[in-house]
C-alpha cells in the first residue's frame, strides 16, 4: 500500500498508519512504537517487546534429545518454546542447553513439560558489541592455546571451556540475524557466514585442545611458527572487518596464499602425530579464508 507524506511544522515529515492494522494491535492515539531503519526502509512494530512466535515440540519416548531441537528455534527467532516429553531425563539437558541460549529461561516446568522463554529485553540492541565480543574470544583462545603448548603445558580445560561461550555468542547472533537482518541489508547473509565460521575455528580449538592434552604432542620449532602466522591470519581479518579497504584486503589475499603453502609445506614434512596439528591449522586457515570471502 502507498501512503503520502505530509509536511507537518518546520521541518517534519508524517505518514498515516493503516486503520486496521492499528485496530488489530490496540493502537490509539498517543501510544507508541517502534521505528527500525534498514537502509531505505522503516520497520514499525506495534511492540518493540512483542513476541516473534511460540513453538511446542513434542518428543515421543524412546527418542533422544538433540541440542539442536532447541537451538534451531532459539535462532529462528521464536521467543517461547513449550518442549514436551516423556522420558524425565531429557528435562536436565535441556536445562543444561538453555544455558547457551542468551536471553533464555526455563519460566515453567512439570513432570513431562518445560516452558523456554525470552525474558531478556534490550540485548538485542547489542548485536555488534557481541558479535566483537565473539571475534576477540575466539583470537583469545587461539592466543592462549598456542602460549599453553609452547611452554607444553596440556592442562587446556579452560581453553576448551571457552568454546562453549563462544557458542553462546554464535547462537544469538545468528538469532538477531535472523529476527532483525543486519544494519547493510545486502551484507546479512554475509555476516550470519561469517558467524558460523567463527563458530567451526572455535570448534576447531576444541578439538585441537582436546587432542593435545590426550596426547602431550611437543611440537617443532616450524610447528610452533606456522601457528604464529595463523594467528597472525585471524588477527590482520579483525582489522580489515572493522576498517575494509581495497587495498588491505588484497594484502589479506596475498597472506592467504603465502601461509597456505608454507603451512601444507608442514604437513607434507611432518609423518608423526604432529601433522594432526598442522590439519587442525589447515583448517582453521580454511575457514578464514572463506570468512575473508564474505567482506569483498
Amino acid at each position: 500500500m502507498k501512503r503520502k507524506i505530509v509536511k507537518q511544522g518546520g521541518t517534519a515529515l508524517t505518514i498515516t498508519l493503516p486503520l486496521a492494522w492499528a485496530k488489530r494491535n490496540n493502537l490509539s492515539a498517543g501510544d507508541e512504537v517502534d521505528v527500525e531503519e534498514k537502509e531505505r526502509s522503516l520497520m514499525i512494530n506495534a511492540d518493540s517487546t512483542a513476541s516473534s512466535g511460540s513453538l511446542i515440540i513434542d518428543i515421543p519416548k524412546g527418542y533422544p534429545f538433540y541440542k539442536r531441537i532447541i537451538d534451531t528455534p532459539y535462532r529462528n527467532g521464536y521467543n517461547e518454546i513449550r518442549v514436551n516429553f516423556e522420558d524425565s531425563t531429557h528435562l536436565e539437558k535441556i536445562e543444561a542447553e538453555t544455558a547457551n541460549l542468551m536471553g533464555f529461561e526455563i519460566v515453567n516446568q512439570g513432570k513431562n513439560f518445560c516452558i523456554l522463554k525470552n525474558v531478556a529485553a534490550g540485548i538485542d540492541s547489542e548485536f555488534d558489541i557481541l558479535l566483537n565480543r565473539l571475534m576477540l574470544l575466539t583470537k583469545t583462545m587461539m592466543e592462549d592455546l598456542l602460549n599453553s603448548l609452547e611452554k607444553e603445558d596440556f592442562e587446556l580445560d579452560n581453553i576448551a571451556n571457552m568454546e562453549k561461550i563462544t557458542n553462546r555468542l554464535c547462537h544469538f547472533c545468528k538469532r538477531m540475524l535472523n529476527i532483525k537482518g543486519y544494519k547493510e541489508d545486502a551484507k546479512a547473509k554475509g555476516i550470519y557466514r561469517i558467524v558460523s565460521l567463527y563458530e567451526e575455528v572455535a570448534d576447531e580449538l576444541r578439538d585441537l585442545c582436546k587432542f593435545e592434552k590426550e596426547n602431550r604432542i611437543k611440537l617443532s620449532k616450524e610447528t610452533i611458527e606456522g601457528y604464529k602466522k595463523i594467528i597472525h591470519y585471524l588477527d590482520f581479518y579483525y582489522t580489515l572487518f572493522h576498517k575494509f579497504s581495497h587495498d588491505k584486503a588484497f594484502e589479506l589475499a596475498a597472506l592467504e596464499k603465502k601461509y597456505s603453502k608454507e603451512v601444507s609445506k608442514l604437513l607434507v614434512e611432518k609423518t608423526n602425530k604432529e601433522s594432526v596439528v598442522i590439519h587442525y591449522l589447515m583448517s582453521i586457515h580454511n575457514h578464514i579464508k572463506h570468512m575473508s570471502d564474505e567482506l569483498f
